[in-house]
């Protein structure tokens, strides 16, 4: 019978506002003893609100190359106007198509991509509530950038109970590293003598900034 309510009628709408219709139910002549066809009064109200996904946690204002080497970074996906899955369809597969909606506009070949989304285990995503999805980040060693990404977030329809895929806002950043070596020590600091030299015990001391030593 769905087919004999029409909508007769767009009220209002655009981009980010409600809209409503005006519907008339129908009730068609095979489903009568007569053969005339009737048309029901008063006609009804259908309301449309705009979907989002806003995007929130310690990674939605930006993050460095470093802190997703670490791990510990946050991302909530916030939904208005739609809902998550249930819990109890909040599946394996459902969890991966959300990482799978995590996409840096960057092709880095140790980056977002292939790195982080690719690789993350599901168990980063919980289900907060019926419209709040958490991620924790966990560390990504492997991660090496060499210019800035852009990442951006989409609510996947297996995801939601109802809906067409939504775009998240905002995008954020990571920042590659500024590597660099400070050098320090009693030679660098004074300076010596050529006998100071020949004497020994003068220390000349190498702090890596944004990297690592390779371990023996």
């Amino acid at each position: 019978m769905a087919e004999n309510f029409d909508v007769a009628k767009q009220i209002k709408g655009g981009k980010g506002e409600w809209a409503k219709w005006l519907a008339q139910p129908t009730v068609p002549a095979s489903a009568l003893t007569g053969a005339v066809p009737l048309t029901g009064s008063p006609t009804f109200t259908i309301y449309a609100y705009a979907e989002s996904l806003a995007l929130s946690g310690t990674l939605s204002d930006g993050a460095t190359e470093a802190q997703i080497r670490t791990g510990g970074e946050t991302l909530a996906l916030t939904l208005s106007n739609a809902k998550w899955v249930t819990a109890s369809n909040f599946t394996t597969a459902v969890k991966q198509a959300i990482i799978d909606g995590l996409n840096s506009a960057q092709l880095e070949d140790f980056g977002w991509n292939l790195v982080v989304r690719d690789t993350m285990d599901v168990s980063a995503v919980t289900r907060t509530s019926s419209s709040i999805v958490s991620i924790t980040l966990p560390a990504f060693s492997g991660y090496d950038i060499s210019v800035t990404e852009t990442v951006s977030g989409t609510a996947p329809v297996s995801a939601m109970l109802y809906s067409l895929p939504i775009s998240g806002s905002p995008t954020f950043s990571i920042t590659p590293a500024s590597i660099a070596a400070d050098i320090t020590g009693t030679m660098v600091s004074g300076g010596v003598t050529e006998q100071e030299v020949r004497d020994g015990g003068e220390t000349i001391i190498i702090t890596l900034v944004e990297d690592s030593w390779e371990l023996d």
